[in-house]
């Protein structure tokens, strides 16, 4: 409120639930309204080896998990190699959920809306979730869709 940037790290499962546990720490609503310019939710996901990636095809549960269908997409997984040493993975990329505060979210906030009624103006607004990032890198062949599943 005073013109300098600060960075944190709070514990919550996503951006929104940011806003819920500084509710939680008894922090007034205006308050946070007002202090908060952006929220950051990241996870690790581990990234296919591209020397080893092969295409398969996901369990239902999980296609079900994220509204998908058998046989409408490409999926990928590292089979496991001498690059890999037989894991199948290499290296780590993240998977986001940026959540940027309009004047109608702090309005929100202040008039006490609900944690539900929040998100969906978010994603009305164009934040994607994080498990609609990490299917895009699904998607993209970078990481499969068991590993996002697991971090979402």
């Amino acid at each position: 409120l005073v013109g300098r940037i600060v960075f944190s790290t709070i514990h919550s499962n996503t951006t929104i639930g940011t806003v819920a546990r500084l509710i939680d720490m008894n922090i007034e609503h205006s308050l946070i309204a007002y202090a908060l310019n952006g929220v950051m939710s990241t996870r690790l996901v581990k990234k296919n080896c591209p020397s080893c990636k092969i295409e398969y095809e996901p369990s239902i549960e999980y296609l079900r998990e994220f509204g998908l269908e058998q046989g409408q997409q490409r999926f990928w997984r590292g089979k496991g190699c001498a690059v890999c040493q037989g894991t199948g993975y290499s290296g780590r990329t993240g998977i986001f959920e940026v959540l940027e505060l309009d004047n109608t979210f702090r309005a929100m906030i202040i008039d006490r809306a609900s944690m539900a009624d929040l998100e969906a103006y978010a994603v009305k607004n164009g934040m994607r979730t994080l498990k609609e990032d990490g299917l895009q890198k699904v998607l993209a062949g970078a990481t499969s869709l068991e590993n996002v599943a697991h971090a979402v």
